[in-house]
């Protein structure tokens, strides 16, 4: 039996979803719900006060979580049939978002969050795929240190590895418009804004740099997993409930904000009534 008979053998045995990728967002999503809900508790509505959204701990728990979505979706890129279709769609619901927060939410205007981000990356990946599909396994090495060096930039922080700066960015960076830091590039002073422009901060950031070398981490690898070529228990299902959500992550992310926010406001009020 050659090689590639026994890869087809492995798909054949082992077609299907990767449970796992599923119970993996699942467990992520979960995450993200309870994570806004402390943010808003905290942060909008007052309703007590808690240092744990400035504790290293909770932003790297937070970045892991966000990382894990976005190297899969490089992943998933493999296994999908239409990825154009999908970044279109996202889109739309990206752009729709931003609509919301712009009119309804404007302290939490998000005019480049993660929906924006896959967006770009999934149209990207349907317009490029022969190219990107052709690039060697070892490169997912090189895009990954690319996103540990590059983590810094478009917070006008520094240049290093995640959070150690090894180098430091001018306070001139600071400044800029919607496009170099959609671009995850800090503008030099006065560009587009003038020379006093502060850039204020989407409030769900995902700038194309640094993440996208995570999503091209995950498309370098997803020939693995397209071949059947991952271990057997990553297609088993640990917890089905949790997995099932792990499949409906864009509904629930684009839901919970507005639904949250609103049993929040519902509860600020009802609180002020009887105070």
């Amino acid at each position: 039996m050659n090689n590639r008979s026994g890869v087809h053998k492995v798909e054949e045995k082992y077609s299907g979803r990767v449970h796992f990728m599923d119970f993996a967002r699942g467990v992520i999503i979960i995450g993200v719900v309870i994570y806004h809900a402390l943010f808003d508790m905290v942060y909008v509505f007052r309703f007590f006060s808690s240092p744990i959204f400035e504790w290293p701990i909770v932003t790297f728990i937070r970045d892991f979580g966000a990382g894990l979505l976005i190297f899969m979706s490089g992943i998933a890129c493999h296994l999908s049939r239409n990825n154009l279709k999908r970044g279109l769609i996202c889109l739309g619901i990206a752009v729709g978002m931003s609509l919301f927060t712009w009119f309804f939410m404007n302290d939490e205007f998000i005019y480049f969050g993660v929906l924006h981000f896959f967006a770009i990356a999934m149209i990207g990946y349907g317009l490029l795929k022969k190219a990107v599909d052709k690039l060697p396994t070892w490169m997912a090495a090189v895009f990954f240190v690319l996103f540990l060096v590059t983590f810094g930039i478009p917070y006008y922080t520094h240049i290093g590895i995640y959070t150690w700066g090894i180098y430091k960015l001018p306070e001139t960076f600071r400044t800029g418009n919607y496009v170099f830091h959609s671009i995850g590039i800090p503008a030099i002073a006065g560009a587009g804004y003038g020379a006093n422009a502060v850039f204020r901060l989407s409030a769900d950031y995902f700038p194309i740099i640094p993440w996208i070398f995570l999503f091209l981490t995950g498309n370098c690898l997803g020939h693995f997993v397209k071949e059947g070529r991952i271990p057997k228990w990553l297609y088993a299902n640990p917890c089905k409930p949790i997995s099932f959500i792990g499949t409906k992550t864009l509904y629930i992310y684009v839901a919970h904000q507005p639904v949250v926010y609103g049993i929040l406001l519902l509860i600020y009020k009802i609180m002020n009534k009887s105070a």
